[in-house]
């Protein structure tokens, strides 16, 4: 017998609804931001798969019957059924009895039976939704999809015996703490990368130079990009938006959207090399973010929330003045004069002239773009490195959680451990005993 079919020998198959004693919408009461009552949970409250009592609302209810109904238990777990596809599925589990949260609309209340493992059932929606089972039954609308309870209920699931699925988890949650950990320091270390980039910028632009307005050295613009509709979106022209670029570079020529254009859009709308880009309206962090057109190779244009301008190249060299720009001295020079909005804040073509920027000669300039690139070029690799080594984290959870599900992530002895403990039952008797109400 097969390591596969040794473990899975004494598992079922069965549905959701099998193992559930609940499956229910949330209040629907009003909500408020200022802490005035009990919290309620919202779609944003299991943004990153735990419950994030910082995200939650507030409601004045307090009769006892409606706190009965609505507060969750421990082990309950809430599922995100009206999402973006990217997000719909997600679950958190809730464990914090210490707190009382009320369970809120667009989130699905699951209290799994008491006879089964709730982190085993949370694990394994975590790996219906890496399969894309969500999706697959998934009703579309704009911007959204979603999955009614009808069709949750009859979703398969994988029932172990009791005992083994104590051991899983056990197995999971050690695996996962050990990758999480390697994360944590993969994330630290690209932290300290951003620190030491901001710092090989701000000491190259440390000179007595002499300094003048950005105005004074553009021959053309700064001029806005264009604005499309939606429906206009799918084939055409490449069009730069403010996701593409970052860190004075653009990200991907290949991965940018496109889009249909009249000739004269594209006659006004053109961009070319050298020129730079400014994202003029965006969150605080990100307005005023800088690069320069490299390694264009046919028409792209750019979008309403960027501005592009030109400078005379031989006053101040475009690398130099993108270099200056994404420093920590040149992006306060771009957000001095930022204007703020409901969540976004915003630069105009003034602030953007009204810049000084710092002019050495065209020979210092070249010397010390050429030391930031040497220097910020080691950093380019090990952040590069750091990615790949995070991407395979994310493939390695996925292949535990595989593992876990198709019965091979325990080894020949622990299955035997599992076997020889005096609680051992094959799942099928489980299953009956869940059906009982036992």
């Amino acid at each position: 017998m097969n390591e596969e079919l040794r473990m899975r020998e004494d598992w079922v198959e069965c549905t959701l609804d099998d193992l559930l004693v609940l499956m229910t919408n949330g209040s629907s009461a009003k909500q408020f931001k200022e802490n005035i009552g009990l919290p309620i949970s919202r779609i944003e409250t299991i943004w990153n798969e735990t419950i994030d009592f910082e995200r939650v609302k507030y409601i004045k209810e307090n009769d006892e019957d409606f706190i009965e109904k609505y507060k969750l238990k421990k082990n309950d777990i809430l599922l995100s059924h009206i999402n973006s596809d990217n997000h719909l599925g997600k679950t958190a589990i809730y464990k914090d009895e210490t707190r009382t949260l009320i369970h809120g609309i667009n989130l699905l209340k699951l209290r799994p039976s008491k006879q089964i493992s709730a982190d085993l059932l949370l694990h394994q929606f975590r790996f219906k939704k890496i399969k894309g089972d969500f999706i697959a039954v998934a009703q579309r609308a704009v911007n959204q999809s979603s999955i009614n309870q009808r069709k949750l209920k009859v979703f398969d699931f994988i029932l172990p015996p009791l005992v083994e699925q104590k051991a899983i988890v056990k197995k999971i949650e050690e695996l996962f703490s050990s990758l999480d950990s390697g994360i944590a320091d993969l994330k630290k270390a690209q932290d300290q990368l951003k620190i030491y980039r901001q710092a090989v910028l701000k000491k190259a632009f440390e000179g007595d130079w002499k300094k003048v307005k950005l105005g004074k050295l553009i021959t053309f613009g700064p001029t806005n990009g264009m604005y499309k509709p939606k429906s206009f979106y799918g084939s055409g022209t490449p069009i730069l938006r403010i996701d593409g670029f970052y860190d004075g570079k653009i990200n991907s020529w290949a991965s940018l959207k496109k889009l249909e254009l009249e000739d004269s859009e594209l006659e006004t709308y053109s961009l070319q090399n050298d020129d730079i880009v400014v994202n003029r309206v965006n969150s605080m962090p990100y307005v005023g973010k800088s690069a320069i057109v490299k390694n264009l190779n046919g028409n792209c244009v750019f979008e309403s929330n960027i501005m592009r301008l030109r400078v005379d190249d031989k006053i101040i060299s475009p690398n130099f003045l993108v270099q200056f720009l994404i420093s920590p001295n040149g992006y306060s020079e771009l957000q001095k004069n930022v204007k703020h909005a409901v969540n976004q804040s915003s630069i105009n073509q003034a602030d953007v002239k009204n810049a000084i920027i710092p002019i050495p000669t065209i020979k210092q300039q070249h010397q010390i773009v050429s030391d930031i690139e040497s220097r910020l070029s080691v950093c380019d690799t090990v952040e590069k490195d750091i990615a790949n080594s995070l991407e395979k984290a994310q493939v390695l959870r996925q292949s535990i959680l595989k593992k876990a599900f198709e019965g091979t992530l325990l080894s020949k002895e622990e299955i035997a451990k599992c076997k020889a403990h005096p609680d051992y039952e094959p799942a099928s008797v489980l299953l009956e005993k869940i059906k009982n109400g036992e």
